[in-house]
């Protein structure tokens, strides 16, 4: 048995290790360097498949052979035959690949076929090897339309044409060799001297699927001409998205939902997200139901009142669901996981807290998130770290501080709304830190209207209880534009490579610039001291439940909490804030800002600060259109 050694072979580099020994009173003292890094492994090269080939008397015949190296080292590639009439000639190195191309000249038919064995040695022990046979005829094998390499996502199926000419016209035979368990050979036909087959690809969502595998398929002749494709077959992960909705209090999936702009926000964005997944995306969805929710539930006025009422729909409840979602979905699935945290209302505060609970430190699949709030408030009390915390005074800045370490968020954005003056409705602030704090991550601006008109209330007072102001309450374009534009730029952000390529099911908000800028050109017109935006800074929240805890179709009414005497009716504005905004015609509205800057009182756990919205939050801007683009192509 003969073995052709490949001169193309070098050491590329070598290790020395230095030992300085000083042996002391017959001790030896061993110098070395603890911070060293300990060296890497080596990785074994790997012989790309070959396949059995043959060779006709009398013709030469070329094989390429390949090693591949993960180190990029350079291999000798040695080949052992009895074959007498072999001989190897290198064809060098480009990156990873060693090549070398055996030439065969066989002069006679005896023996029919060779065992024919590659090794590929990286000089570094690491070492591959791989067998093919080679028959001896006196026909041209088949010939192989190129197949090219293959790329597919797990969990997909992809059929790819095989197609083989024969040369002296014989009927040919399709094999399928080192099947790494998920592809299928079929349909098989034959036209004059050409045929045909298709390679089914049909990996598993599972991670032994993922990776490059080398299948061979062979075609051979009536006499046992062979010839032989080995197309590489890479496998990836997909890419999951998680979108996870939060319902403001006393609200649920079966509000009022439809593509017109003045259905819910939150439970329309839900109802037409599509989960269809796509050639590289996994796509997931939850709506997890407010404080409150449903309000038919005996508990729902206390725990309204106090999230952390015993027995209810309580803020543990609802944090609790959205990280069981999140931990399904990540059981269940292979591959980085985008995260999409949509709320409203205190479904703002608890895109804030999970923010929080889902980081990379536990969740180590997680690849980045991307957060949306929309007029965040903790109401009369917020969520807190634990159990030492005084919960009805504290905004925890653990929470409220979007950044840091193993938090991945990569993207904020917090829509408030500019005339909301109720008491308890006191908005969150969040304080950006790290990359959450450069301009092109993060985006936060006001717009005109009440709490609800970001999410689709077009009413004068944002309220919809006709009966309260029956003269005055009619809908406002500019306000019903205020949602549409809301709901715009959320489907678009959505939609967006950072946030996933979400897609859906029915066409809502606007892809046109110029009905887009129209609508941000009357909200514009709505300033700071126009009648309309007066006179609902002076309507209160809590008066509209009389009529239903919310203002959109389909919702559930509870007259519990509308009665003329109830409490909050009276006080419901803000009291304290107006003191220090005398002189304002309609005083400013407060926001907690975090995190409390006191170089004394800076740990987690303190008190966030009071300031004034506007003070802190910019205007919807002029060129909203423009900066909707540059904010998604700036933060991919």
């Amino acid at each position: 048995m003969k073995t052709i050694r490949n001169s193309a072979f070098r050491s590329i580099g070598k290790t020395v290790y230095l030992l300085i020994a000083i042996i002391i009173c017959g001790g030896l003292l061993t110098f070395c360097n603890d911070d060293d890094p300990a060296p890497e492994a080596n990785r074994p090269p790997k012989c790309m498949n070959i396949g059995d080939q043959s060779a006709k008397v009398g013709t030469l015949t070329n094989i390429e052979i390949c090693a591949v190296d993960p180190d990029g080292d350079r291999c000798a590639i040695n080949v052992t035959s009895d074959a007498s009439f072999i001989t190897v000639s290198n064809l060098g190195k480009t990156g990873d690949t060693t090549k070398v191309n055996l030439v065969i000249e066989p002069t006679e038919l005896e023996p029919a076929s060779y065992l024919i064995t590659v090794e590929a040695d990286d000089g570094k022990e690491g070492k591959d090897t791989r067998s093919f046979t080679l028959n001896i005829t006196n026909s041209d094998p088949p010939v192989f339309e190129s197949i090219g390499n293959i790329t597919l996502t797990a969990g997909r199926t992809k059929t790819i044409p095989i197609t083989a000419t024969d040369p002296d016209g014989d009927d040919i035979v399709f094999e399928l060799e080192d099947n790494p368990g998920f592809l299928l050979l079929t349909d098989f036909a034959q036209d004059g001297n050409t045929a045909t087959a298709n390679l089914v690809v049909f990996p598993d969502e599972i991670q032994e699927h993922v990776g490059e595998f080398n299948p061979v398929i062979t075609a051979t002749d009536s006499w046992k001409a062979i010839s032989s494709a080995a197309p590489s077959i890479n496998i990836i992960e997909p890419i999951n998205v998680v979108t996870i909705y939060f319902c403001g209090t006393g609200m649920d999936a079966s509000m009022g939902k439809d593509t017109s702009f003045n259905s819910e926000l939150i439970a329309t964005l839900h109802e037409f997200h599509s989960t269809d997944m796509n050639e590289t995306h996994n796509f997931y969805k939850e709506i997890i139901a407010g404080v409150g929710a449903p309000q038919t539930d005996c508990n729902a006025g206390c725990e309204i009142l106090n999230p952390y009422y015993p027995d209810s729909r309580n803020w543990e409840k609802i944090h609790t669901e959205a990280k069981a979602f999140y931990e399904d979905v990540e059981s269940n699935s292979i591959g980085n996981i985008i995260v999409n945290l949509v709320g409203f209302s205190r479904g703002g505060i608890s895109c804030m807290v999970m923010g929080k609970k889902i980081n990379s430190n536990i969740y180590t699949r997680l690849k980045h998130k991307n957060i949306i709030c929309i007029d965040p408030v903790p109401g009369l009390v917020a969520p807190a770290v634990g159990d030492a915390v005084d919960r009805k005074n504290t905004l925890a800045n653990a929470y409220f501080t979007i950044g840091g370490d193993y938090d991945k968020t990569r993207s904020f954005v917090g829509i408030y709304s500019a005339d909301e003056r109720t008491n308890s409705f006191t908005p969150v602030v969040p304080f950006l830190q790290h990359h959450c704090a450069e301009e092109s991550q993060n985006w936060l601006f006001t717009m005109p209207g009440s709490h609800e008109t970001l999410v689709g209330n077009g009413q004068r007072d944002g309220r919809k209880c006709d009966h309260i102001h029956p003269p005055q309450n009619e809908e406002i374009e500019a306000f019903k534009n205020v949602g549409e534009v809301t709901r715009t730029i959320i489907i678009h952000l959505l939609k967006a490579d950072l946030w996933g390529n979400n897609q859906f099911t029915n066409k809502m908000g606007t892809d046109s610039e110029t009905k887009f800028k129209s609508m941000c050109s009357r909200i514009k017109s709505l300033k700071w001291d126009h009648h309309d935006r007066i006179f609902m800074r002076e309507v209160v929240f809590w008066g509209k439940a009389q009529c239903g805890w919310n203002g959109f179709s389909g919702s559930l009414g509870h007259e519990w909490y509308g009665t003329d005497d109830f409490y909050w009716n009276h006080p419901a504005r803000m009291i304290i804030w107006p003191i220090f905004h005398a002189d304002q015609q309609v005083y400013k509205r407060a926001c907690f800002v975090g995190p409390y800057l006191s170089s004394q009182r800076t740990e987690i756990g303190k008190k966030l600060h009071y300031a004034a919205l506007e003070d802190r939050v910019s205007e919807l801007p002029d060129n909203t259109w423009d900066k909707l683009q540059e904010f998604k192509k700036s933060a991919n």
